[in-house]
């Protein structure tokens, strides 16, 4: 009888064990196999790899066992009582055939899955492959961690090295600052001593007009060849002197004097500059020294920025306000700042408005309104153009604003063209009203004035429009940011009116 048993699936309780259950049944079906021979299942000392190659060769085994013959419930064929029956009967024994063949092949299947299960060296491979994928992924995350750790590490030295650069510059600014002050407090002492010194000795005008002359003239970098060794030492001079030397010392500042003329004459420029800021101008031997490289020399966009923020932070009645806005904006002079000030409240109407500054394009417009008897003359005889935004400041005119103006001129012109047309000069008194009723209240000559400088101070501003109103109406006095705007539309409007007529 064949033996076709298959051992429990249940673990062995020791290899030797395994072995001796399972290699008797390898050896009993290794028959059915039509290969002309299997491998063994072997034993403990079998290499990995032939123990691989025994169970694929198992599994690939094809039995030639057959069941024909041993089928105990097939049909016989000569019970059969005619053909077809017959036919019936090869068709079932056939069926029955195939499904022990079948059975037979899943047995085997079984028997070889059972067996690598429990197989202790298939165990110990399996073993060692999870072992090497384990050490491979922790390899792959200590990879991974270290060069996280490394990008941390890189991040927070470099965090480390920014703010210890930003340490340094702070505290290379901060000792900057620190030695400009010291600088400019040198520069109004030595100034201050000569001017003591100078009085000291009653030595008249001509001589205060020099003195003042020096001290305005020198600066930290003595642009203009008069520098604080200079003074300090002219000074000392001066101080050893005496009343009865009056003479000597008049010589002295004389020299000096000289120095500041003499210098400006290498500059080549002997036009003199107006002092920029009314309020406080500067003597005319000053004036006429700034040499013209100081004068023609362009400002930066930068330099234009930093001379805004010190107009907003030394606002006017500052003490020494002018020497504040030169330390801050740091490469100019309290000089050029004054007259960069000037400059931009001179240009203000031809900037603001949009109007072209060419004296010959303002020539030959005021020349063309003035032939419509839109133009007016001033009480020192200057022509004015009835366009113009800029205030007018000469006699018999201060004191008015720029739509009181308008509505004056606007009266003359319908008293001269009479009042044949009495609908269109009511109409006009309406709009007349109208416009004065949205221009608020009267604006002064001065309010007029720090409204045009503002405008063009911050013209080239980044900030936003609301900001920039509200930072221009703390420049005009009495003026709140509503107020500006209107006064600009205004003006505006007014401009756009002139230009259609």
């Amino acid at each position: 009888m064949i033996d076709a048993s298959t051992p429990a699936d249940k673990k062995p309780k020791s290899d030797e064990d395994f072995f001796k259950t399972w290699a008797p049944v390898f050896d009993r079906n290794a028959r059915w196999s039509n290969a002309a021979s299997m491998p063994r299942l072997g034993d403990m000392k079998t290499p990995i790899e032939e123990v691989l190659e025994i169970y694929e060769a198992w599994f690939n085994m094809e039995s030639w066992r057959d069941f024909s013959m041993e089928l105990d419930d097939s049909f016989d064929l000569e019970e059969a009582s005619c053909r077809e029956e017959r036919r019936w009967m090869e068709r079932q024994n056939k069926k029955l055939a195939e499904k022990s063949k079948k059975d037979e092949k899943n047995r085997i299947n079984t028997m070889i899955e059972t067996a690598h299960k429990w197989d202790p060296r298939i165990i110990q491979y399996k073993e060692e492959l999870k072992n090497k994928k384990k050490a491979a992924k922790q390899a792959r995350f200590a990879d991974v961690r270290k060069a996280q750790e490394e990008e941390a590490r890189r991040k927070q030295e470099e965090e480390e090295a920014k703010k210890k650069a930003e340490e340094e510059e702070a505290v290379k600014r901060k000792a900057e600052k620190e030695n400009r002050e010291a600088a400019k407090k040198a520069l109004r002492r030595t100034r201050k001593t000569l001017r003591d010194n100078a009085e000291a000795l009653a030595l008249g005008e001509e001589a205060t007009a020099q003195v003042t002359s020096l001290c305005d003239a020198m600066t930290l970098t003595g642009e203009l060849g008069i520098t604080v060794d200079m003074i300090s030492e002219l000074a000392e001079q001066l101080a050893a002197l005496s009343t009865d030397n009056k003479d000597e010392a008049t010589r002295i500042l004389g020299e000096a004097a000289g120095k500041i003329t003499g210098k400006a004459e290498e500059g080549g420029d002997s036009t003199p500059v107006a002092a920029a800021a009314p309020a406080a101008p500067a003597p005319p031997s000053v004036v006429a020294s700034v040499p013209k490289k100081e004068k023609d020399r362009k400002w930066s966009r930068d330099e234009m920025d930093q001379l805004h923020k010190a107009l907003l932070k030394f606002p006017a009645g500052t003490q020494q306000r002018w020497e504040k806005i030169a330390g801050h904006v740091g490469s100019r002079s309290d000089a050029e700042c004054q007259r960069k000030c000037g400059e931009l409240k001179n240009n203000f109407a031809a900037s603001a408005a949009g109007m072209a500054s060419d004296e010959k394009l303002e020539f030959e417009r005021a020349r063309k309104e003035a032939a419509k008897g839109h133009g007016s003359r001033s009480g020192a005889g200057k022509k004015t153009s009835g366009t113009s935004v800029t205030v007018d400041r000469e006699i018999g005119r201060e004191g008015y604003t720029a739509s009181e103006l308008k509505e004056m001129e606007s009266k003359e012109m319908q008293k001269k063209e009479g009042e044949a047309e009495g609908e269109d000069t009511e109409k006009k008194e309406a709009q007349e009203k109208k416009e004065k009723k949205e221009g608020g209240d009267k604006w002064s000559t001065d309010q007029q004035r720090a409204l045009e400088a503002a405008i063009l101070e911050f013209k080239t501003s980044t900030l936003e429009a609301k900001q920039k109103w509200k930072a221009i109406a703390e420049l005009v006095p009495g003026k709140s940011d509503k107020e500006c705007i209107r006064r600009f539309k205004e003006i505006k409007a007014m401009l756009a009116a002139k230009g259609g007529s």
